[in-house]
Formats: structure tokens, C-alpha cells, sequence
């Protein structure tokens, strides 16, 4: 098996070096969006793996570029070949020029080289390498392009439906797009389909030809309960982290897209996810699945007060009361003619077994001004639904 170690040869001389920028430049913002590749704000989700329940949500259906992400989506249909018998872990696949010529990050596989499918999908886990990527495609799909075909009809049967593939290795390419929510379902789905190829996402390192990689997942045995599962960035995408983690016998999965530093990154995943196992927050946007304690009966309402304005909008349900007084309060500051309204907090049932804090604001005599009003914080990253008082 031939492996190059380090850089290949050119990039020892000043020319070499230039190009090598420029061509680095070109993979890395070449097909940036101004919106998207601008400073941004991150956006969000944490669900509950067995439920569904959503724990919180900010943006999380807004499209973005998944970047290395993609590479789970790869690996999920690797997986279902190994379960399959289309793959084996020690088959040994064959290195393609247009495999050797991706761009970095990767092994720098040469063509007409092998490489096994165990080193294959480690070297994914791990350093995220291209190259990898494009081999698993071809084995599979004929080609890369037809394989990320495949990959975007196997999201698309997972509900992923906001999530289009082009490629197999999240390189940038402008249609290539998805959402948290989607990422997350992803991440449920390779953990209960596959469960025994899933520990590949824990693997810390990676020993290969001499050379060991470590995963740039940093969570992992850094945060309690983690257990998997991938990174992701282009300069496009900013940089992004889906996580999965359980404690006390409840598991989450989380996902990131958009932060603007590997670090600011992963801390913002350590607080979605310690305050979705402390309880402290519960769906800044609700899911189907909470509709029913969404739309609940709220304590009273003084309609005295706001008589003939029977309408409010629910921003957030939140197991914490503090949490809800806050989202609502700064929902008001968004919402045109806020001054109008009042902020609620909608307490619990007195059987509510799991008490939940709805965020609400009130005074809307229409349900038509309550929709315009969630229209406006939804384009502000807020979740939102009108609620008859």
C-alpha cells in the first residue's frame, strides 16, 4: 500500500507554495454565500433520541452547508452495506485518481493504492479525510456523484427532507445543503440502525502507515456522556458539530451549524446540551410532539384587561419558569407593536407530571396579527405559534 507522508514534493519550493494556497483558498470560500459566509449566528437543536422530544431549537430549519457532516450520511450507507454483506471490514478498495485528487483534509492516498474499509471509515471518523470519502463512494455508487444520489434518497426516506447531497465529503459545493433538525435525525437514526458500527464515532485516534490521527471531535472524554459523533467546516459553513450523549439512561442528540470558532463551537454544544440534561430549557421551538402541552389550557388569563384580544403566541416551553420569563421578555423587544402586548408565563397543571413554562405573549384580538407577529420573530430565529387564550 502506497502512502505519502506529509506534503508532496512541489510544496517544498515557493512556487509550489503559492499554488498550494491558492488552490486552498479557492476549495476552502470558493463557493461561499455572502449571507452564509458572513459572521453568523449558530443555529440549533437537542432532541431526545427515543422521544423525539426537543429540548431546544434555535433556527433549526434554516438551510446550511453541512460541510464534513455529510460524511455521516457516508458512513450510514457504508454501514447498512456492511450489515448487508455488500462491504466487509478487511475488503480492501482501490484508490482512483479522482479519490487521490481531492482536496485536504486526507491521507494523501496515492492512486492505485489500497485502502480497507475499516481504515477507510476511521479515517472519516477521525481526520475527516476526503480522499476516504471518495473511495467509499466509488465502491458503492460507480461514481461520486451517483453515489451522493443515493445519499440523498436514503435522507430523504430518514425525513430528512430539507437536505440535498452532492458529494460524499461535504467539500463545498452550493447545493449542497441541510439543517440541524435533519442532522439530528441522522444522528438518531446511524445510532438505532447500526449500533454496532456506531462505536467507530468514539475511536480518539487513528493509527495509519506510521502516522496517528487524532479525532477533532473534542468533546469526546471531555464532556460527560459523549459518546460520538462528527465535526464539520468550511469557511461557507462556519463550524459545525453534531454530538450524541447520555446520562442516567436518557440520551441527546445535539447539533450545531454556523459557529464562528472551533471553540465558541463546542462550548455552545456543552451549554444546549448540560442545560437540556439539567431540565433547565424545553423547545424554543415546540415539535409535534409537545402540541398537546402546547396547546394545553394556560392558568387565566384577565381577559378584563384584554378584552376582545383573545389571541397570544407561544415562543418556547421551558421546564424552568426563569427561562420562559426570559425568552418571552426578549421576544417582545422583536415583535413589532410589542408595547401592545404583555408577556405571560403559562404555568403548569396541577397533574402535570413534568411541568412545562410556556413563553407566551398576549393582547392580539386576531389570530391573523398573532401570525404576522410569528412570522416576524421566525425570520429573527424565534419558534412561534398563534394560541387561543
Amino acid at each position: 500500500m502506497q502512502y505519502r507522508t506529509g506534503y508532496p514534493f512541489w510544496f517544498q519550493s515557493m512556487k509550489g507554495a503559492i499554488l498550494w494556497l491558492t488552490m486552498a483558498l479557492l476549495v476552502v470560500g470558493g463557493s461561499a454565500s455572502p449571507t452564509l459566509a458572513a459572521k453568523r449566528t449558530p443555529s440549533a437543536i437537542v432532541i431526545n433520541e427515543a422521544t423525539g422530544e426537543v429540548y431546544f431549537a434555535r433556527g433549526a430549519d434554516r438551510q446550511g452547508y453541512p460541510a464534513s457532516l455529510t460524511k455521516v450520511m457516508t458512513l450510514y450507507l457504508v454501514f447498512d452495506a456492511l450489515k448487508n454483506g455488500g462491504l466487509t471490514l478487511d475488503r480492501k478498495l482501490p484508490v482512483s485518481p479522482v479519490a487521490a485528487g481531492r482536496s485536504p483534509t486526507k491521507l494523501w492516498l496515492a492512486p492505485g493504492s489500497t485502502i480497507t474499509v475499516r481504515e477507510a471509515i476511521l479515517a472519516l471518523v477521525t481526520l475527516s479525510a476526503n480522499d476516504a470519502a471518495t473511495v467509499l463512494a466509488e465502491a458503492m455508487g460507480g461514481t461520486e456523484r451517483q453515489f451522493a444520489k443515493m445519499m440523498t434518497a436514503r435522507a430523504h426516506e430518514l425525513g430528512m427532507t430539507q437536505t440535498r447531497f452532492m458529494n460524499a465529503s461535504g467539500l463545498p459545493n452550493s447545493a449542497q445543503v441541510s439543517t440541524p433538525r435533519d442532522m439530528a435525525k441522522l444522528g438518531v437514526a446511524i445510532r438505532r440502525d447500526f449500533p454496532e458500527y456506531y462505536t467507530f464515532f468514539s475511536t480518539r485516534e487513528f493509527r495509519y502507515n506510521g502516522r496517528t490521527y487524532r479525532n477533532h471531535n473534542r468533546l469526546l472524554g471531555n464532556f460527560q456522556g459523549v459518546d460520538g459523533i462528527k465535526t464539520g467546516y468550511t469557511a461557507a459553513s462556519g463550524f459545525n458539530l453534531v454530538s450524541s450523549a447520555e446520562r442516567d439512561g436518557t440520551r441527546l442528540v445535539g447539533v450545531v451549524f454556523g459557529g464562528n470558532t472551533a471553540a465558541a463551537r463546542d462550548a455552545y454544544m456543552r451549554s444546549i446540551l448540560t442545560n437540556a440534561f439539567d431540565g433547565q430549557g424545553l423547545a424554543t421551538m415546540p415539535p409535534k410532539v409537545l402540541e398537546a402541552s402546547i396547546k394545553a389550557p394556560s392558568t387565566q388569563v384577565d381577559r378584563a384587561v384584554y378584552q376582545g384580544r383573545q389571541w397570544g403566541i407561544q415562543v418556547g416551553a421551558f421546564r424552568n419558569y426563569g427561562a420562559a420569563q426570559r425568552l418571552a421578555e426578549s421576544a417582545i423587544t422583536i415583535v413589532p407593536a410589542g408595547e401592545q402586548l404583555s408577556v405571560k408565563v403559562a404555568g403548569p397543571g396541577k397533574k402535570t407530571r413534568k411541568p412545562l413554562y410556556r413563553a407566551r405573549l398576549i393582547g392580539f384580538s386576531t389570530i391573523e396579527e398573532a401570525r404576522k407577529a410569528c412570522d416576524h420573530l421566525k425570520q429573527n430565529n424565534f419558534g412561534c405559534l398563534p394560541v387561543s387564550l
